[in-house]
């Protein structure tokens, strides 16, 4: 293998908030600063592996993430080289795909009809419809004994009750009508069971491709999985800029769009790979598991939001599973919550204001315990229009040097992290918001 590996362009695989692509060079630099090159880093909380490939330019990386998601586009992005696409037929892929989206569609047709009677109603200016379909389109969210289950039950027959079977419709089940249209599931269910039976690493690619389009097709303000659009404010009132998102989001053509994404996927994948891995596991077990690194890179969660409220969508998108749906008390009843999150979606420690302080001692100690340098990615702001962060970074600063010999701030030069969109959240792309803390044993 080469081991001057050129360094990859950029590439993003899903749209990710607090993404780390503009800071790349800085990220690898502040690492390069700590350790040699060919010496294995751990990338901790990997995310959608964009750091993780950046740094496996110069070493081995090992990329550590608790969500199964991650681990498939971690594995696709730090695995997986050119040489491994050679000789993939797309079109062979594809009319497998179209073979089951066929006989999907036959399957869900009244439901198609109903979304498309919906949506030329709001084409003409009526948002009822659609946001009735949007608040009850999860066949998974039905109550037995509901109107809605009823509905449901008549048109799917056996399916929603049988046994889950591998080729199971999850996308279609548990977000058609919500976050995407009921075609869109359709082929993002059709598309998973044509590259579950592909061999790895190709099936990662795939799948990874697959979530990327379901990241450009669902129908929120901010491309992510927090919550299904909105379409009437408090009042009732449609929201005329909603109603066109709406209509533009589920038009898009999902083949189509895992033609453009898997060719970018394509594109970007390196000649040859170093000897890298991906773990899926909680980072305080890797931690005190797992040896065989060097140096760590860790970009844990800082705000009160858990991420997985944001990607929950993705998550059963790859564990092909019929998750039970968290619920919460409307007027005194246990009610699904709008947003269909997994009742056993993982919560982080350091989303918790009052776990934040331990979780992070235990994250530097855990990384001082073997004598290898850390260098942690953090946001620098307090203005109030931010979210708020669950630990000053004063704090976090105190809490390194009382595991660390030497520990350096650094302010990259350009940080533009994606952002919520609500006017109370979302402020413009800021200047040196960001922090790297350098701590060397």
């Amino acid at each position: 293998m080469n081991m001057h590996s050129k360094v990859p362009p950029p590439f993003r695989p899903i749209q990710y908030l607090g993404n780390k692509t503009r800071l790349l060079d800085d990220i690898a630099a502040a690492v390069a600063s700590v350790i040699g090159p060919e010496a294995p880093v751990a990338d901790l909380f990997s995310g959608t592996g964009v750091v993780g490939r950046r740094l496996a330019a110069r070493n081995p990386v090992i990329a550590v993430d608790v969500q199964a998601y991650s681990e498939v586009i971690g594995r696709a992005m730090l695995q997986t080289s050119r040489i491994d696409l050679d000789g993939f037929n797309l079109d062979a892929f594809l009319a497998r795909a179209d073979e089951v989206e066929t006989a999907l569609t036959c399957m869900f047709a009244p439901l198609i009809k109903e979304e498309e009677r919906a949506l030329a109603s709001l084409h003409s200016g009526n948002p009822l419809p659609i946001s009735m379909l949007i608040e009850r389109g999860s066949a998974l969210s039905a109550e037995l004994d509901s109107a809605e289950y009823l509905r449901f039950r008549s048109i799917l027959g056996k399916l929603l009750t049988a046994k889950r079977a591998e080729n199971d419709p999850v996308a279609t089940l548990a977000f058609g009508g919500v976050y995407f249209s009921f075609r869109q599931s359709i082929t993002l269910d059709s598309l998973h069971c044509a590259a579950a039976s592909e061999r790895s690493p190709l099936r990662d690619v795939l799948i990874a491709t697959m979530l990327g389009v379901a990241s450009e097709l669902v129908n929120t303000v901010g491309k992510q999985f927090a919550q299904p659009m909105r379409l009437l404010d408090r009042q009732g009132v449609p929201k005329p800029l909603l109603m066109e998102r709406t209509l533009r989001d589920r038009s898009l053509d999902g083949r189509q769009l895992f033609i453009e994404l898997f060719d970018r996927w394509r594109s970007t994948l390196p000649a040859e790979v170093r000897p890298s891995r991906m773990v899926r596991q909680d980072v305080e077990t890797f931690l005190e598991a797992d040896g065989d690194w060097q140096a760590a890179y860790a970009d844990p969660p800082y705000t009160i939001d858990h991420y997985s409220r944001f990607y929950h969508v993705l998550e059963t998108l790859v564990r092909r599973d019929r998750p039970t749906f968290a619920r919460m008390r409307k007027n005194g009843v246990p009610t699904v919550m709008r947003g269909l999150y997994r009742d056993d979606r993982f919560q982080s420690d350091y989303c918790i204001p009052s776990r934040a302080p331990a979780a992070f001692e235990r994250l530097v100690e855990g990384v001082a315990r073997r004598g290898a340098p850390l260098v942690l990615s953090y946001s620098g702001h307090v203005d109030s229009a931010q979210r708020s962060r669950t630990l000053p970074l004063e704090t976090l600063i105190a809490i390194a040097r009382s595991s660390f010999r030497s520990v350096e701030v650094t302010e990259p030069h350009f940080e533009g992290h994606r952002k919520f969109n609500a006017s109370n959240r979302n402020v413009t792309t800021e200047r040196q918001s960001e922090r790297l803390i350098i701590c060397r044993s």
